[in-house]
C-alpha cells in the first residue's frame, strides 16, 4: 500500500467520528483542533491496527497528533514489517 492509499483510509476513518460538514487538513491536531476525546483516539489506533496491522505508540493519544503524524507512522512500521 502506498503512502497516497494510507492518507485516503487514515482520512475516511478519521471522517466517520466527525459530523459530515467537518473540515479537517491532514495537520489539523485531532484533540485541539478537531475535537476528538480520547476514546475517539482510542477507536482510531484501533481500526488503524485493524486495517493496517500497526500499533500505535502510547503518545499517539497527545494533544499534537495529526493525520500526517499517523500516516509517517504507519508508513514507517509497515516498511519496518516489510523489511525496508
Amino acid at each position: 500500500m502506498d503512502i497516497a492509499d494510507i492518507r485516503n483510509r487514515i482520512r475516511d476513518m478519521v471522517a466517520q467520528a466527525l459530523p459530515e460538514d467537518a473540515h479537517i487538513t491532514d495537520d489539523d491536531m485531532l484533540l485541539m483542533d478537531v475535537g476528538f476525546d480520547s476514546l475517539d483516539m482510542l477507536d482510531l489506533a484501533l481500526e488503524i491496527d485493524d486495517v493496517f496491522s500497526v500499533k500505535l505508540p502510547e503518545n499517539t493519544t497527545s494533544a499534537t497528533v495529526t493525520i500526517n503524524k499517523l500516516v509517517e507512522h504507519v508508513q514507517k512500521t509497515s516498511k519496518a514489517h516489510q523489511g525496508g
